[in-house]
């Protein structure tokens, strides 16, 4: 019996041994092999949850199979028959998941996904304004998009809340806007994660151009300030009002952003160009344009006709003056009466439908002022008419012939000489003459004769009777005196000749019609210089060659220091000098600034060797 126990022990050790081994079960040849599959969440996706249940399925027909998962390699977590998993509290960020299964015949499959959690929203933002004013269309919409976690997938757009439209990974699209007024453009951004953000922009198509009205100074209006005020209204009604700008002549413009008067200071007398321009948000622009006169020399009168105290009774009555006046200002009063005028440049004519009578004096008073608002200094000027009369009859013998070439006169030098038909009329001013009528042979006659301002005094037949000898000799005694006189008269006219042939060369060679052409330039300005004595360059202070911005410069600085309105104040003030100035100043620059006139000028200049 000792013999068997260690055979027996060996036996029970080994049945022991074979009882511990598994149990395998025979192969079956239709069974395919052990394989799993994840399908919840997907390799390489991104989920905008925390939470999410991980599902998974076998490829393989057993029914015995066991499940455990793993997260982010932590410990696998058994789940027995169960093919899902509750994932909770999932972070931002990537996260592995692991599934591994068993069978009844010892078999096992692994599988694993990489997976990633993004909750936050993708970033949109236009490159434009917040509100985009335009005058086209179509217009360019661009924008950025980013995503600092899944990264973006694509972006929708919509216009004026229509149908949105996949645009993809796009950043910019061209929007047909088609008519003017206010759209809404919108844009939606998704990342991979299914996350998204909306953002718009409003979008104004303007293409009117914005009102803009100057309200002073108007067009072509004459100022009398060297300060010149600029005021103007505008509005836009689609995009509103950007800025204005005013701008005077070649001068920097100045901006406003609402409507404000602008004052130009020390503005210089002359023309000038006022620009006044609207700019609206969608970049349209509209520009007023206009003129103004600055004009701060107050107008005064070159002369007055007519002059004097034997005026004509049909001379006209006219006032000139340094620059047109407004016709609607002038007043013109003659002997306290209002009359009527025309204007034509710098005169002013008396409308008349009245005489002037003979021997009257008239008052002629004037006020207006020029387009810029400047005051003509108040004119007053007197003048008188002719009181002339005539006389007139026949003289015949005591025969009844006439006698022709006999000299009436009167005692104030006043005559006439009997035509073939023994007439005479005298013309003299009013009074009482005595009258004489004298022929060799003859009786004279005397007799005293009242002529009355603007009458005819008729003496009828005058008749002389024939006389005796000595009568004869007492007039031949006479002849020889006056034929003597006559002889003194002649010698005396022969040195007044010889004194102006003496004169005349000093303006030889100036030709008839240059000399009467200045002489009516001259008498217009009321100018009495000699016309070889006249040089406008001398007048003026310039050169021969002088342009005709250095004319208007000189102008102006001896009309500033001539001018009676500048010099009125003076001590030494002396008005008739004041204007007898003013009158060469002013027909030196009118002979200057007028090319013919100046080669006029500059003929006779050459002439008389002074040029």
């Amino acid at each position: 019996m000792r013999s068997f126990a260690p055979i027996l022990s060996i036996f029970l050790s080994l049945c022991f041994l074979l009882s511990t081994l598994p149990v395998q079960a025979i192969p079956d040849p239709t069974r395919t092999a052990l394989f799993v599959v994840i399908t919840f969440p997907e390799n390489d996706k991104a989920y905008n949850d925390t939470t999410m249940e991980a599902i998974w399925k076998f490829e393989n027909n057993d029914e015995n199979i066991t499940s455990e998962y793993s997260l982010d390699l932590a410990p696998y977590i058994s789940v027995g028959n169960e093919t899902t998993a509750l994932l909770n509290g999932l972070s931002e960020g990537y996260h592995d998941l692991s599934v591994r299964c068993m069978n009844g015949f010892g078999e096992d499959a692994s599988v694993s996904v990489s997976f990633r959690i993004d909750t936050c929203d993708p970033n949109v933002q236009f490159t434009q304004t917040a509100t985009l004013f335009t005058n086209l269309d179509p217009v360019m919409m661009e924008w950025i998009t980013t995503d600092n976690g899944s990264g973006m997938d694509h972006v929708e757009t919509r216009l004026d809340g229509g149908e949105w439209v996949d645009k993809g990974s796009a950043n910019r699209e061209i929007v047909s806007l088609e008519y003017d007024g206010q759209h809404i453009y919108e844009i939606r951004a998704f990342d991979r994660a299914g996350n998204s953000l909306a953002s718009n922009r409003e979008i104004v198509l303007d293409r009117e151009r914005p009102d803009l009205e100057v309200l002073s100074p108007d067009d072509e209006e004459g100022l009398n300030s060297s300060t010149v005020r600029v005021s103007w209204d505008g509005d836009d009604a689609l995009s509103g009002i950007s800025y204005f700008e005013v701008q005077m002549d070649s001068t920097q413009p100045y901006s406003y952003k609402e409507p404000a008067p602008h004052e130009y200071q020390s503005v210089a007398d002359g023309r000038h160009e006022i620009r006044v321009t609207a700019f609206d948000k969608a970049g349209n622009i509209r520009t007023v344009t206009l003129s103004v006169e600055v004009d701060t020399f107050a107008p005064y009168v070159v002369q007055c006709h007519p002059q004097g105290d034997d005026v004509g009774v049909d001379a006209s009555i006219w006032i000139a003056t340094s620059e047109t006046l407004v016709p609607g200002s002038i007043e013109v009063y003659v002997n306290g009466i209002p009359v009527n005028v025309t204007v034509n440049g710098g005169q002013i004519d008396i409308v008349r439908n009245w005489s002037l009578g003979y021997g009257t004096g008239y008052t002629v008073t004037m006020s207006g002022r020029d387009r810029s608002g400047n005051g003509l200094m108040d004119l007053t000027w007197t003048f008188n008419t002719t009181d002339t009369g005539w006389v007139r009859g026949f003289v015949v013998d005591n025969y009844g012939n006439f006698l022709s070439n006999l000299r009436v006169s009167l005692e104030n030098n006043r005559s006439d000489r009997s035509d073939r038909g023994g007439a005479f009329n005298i013309s003299t001013e009013a009074g009482s003459y005595l009258l004489s009528v004298n022929k060799i042979g003859f009786t004279g006659f005397n007799t005293t004769v009242i002529v009355e301002p603007g009458v005819t005094t008729d003496m009828g037949w005058i008749t002389l009777e024939q006389t005796s000898a000595d009568d004869v000799d007492e007039i031949q005694r006479r002849m020889v005196v006056l034929l003597v006189s006559i002889l003194v008269v002649v010698f005396l006219m022969f040195l007044m000749v010889a004194l102006y042939v003496w004169k005349k060369h000093q303006t030889h060679g100036i030709s008839h019609e240059d000399r009467e052409q200045m002489i009516e330039i001259l008498r217009h300005f009321d100018v009495s210089t000699r016309i070889h004595e006249v040089d406008c360059y001398r007048t003026l202070g310039v050169n021969r060659k002088a342009s005709a911005k250095e004319i208007k410069r000189a102008y102006r600085t001896l009309a500033a220091k001539y001018h009676p309105d500048k010099v009125m104040h003076k001590e030494d003030f002396d008005i008739d000098e004041a204007h007898n100035k003013m009158r060469e100043i002013n027909a030196a620059k009118s002979i200057l600034m007028d090319e013919e006139k100046r080669d006029l000028q500059d003929r006779i200049l050459k002439v008389t060797g002074r040029y």
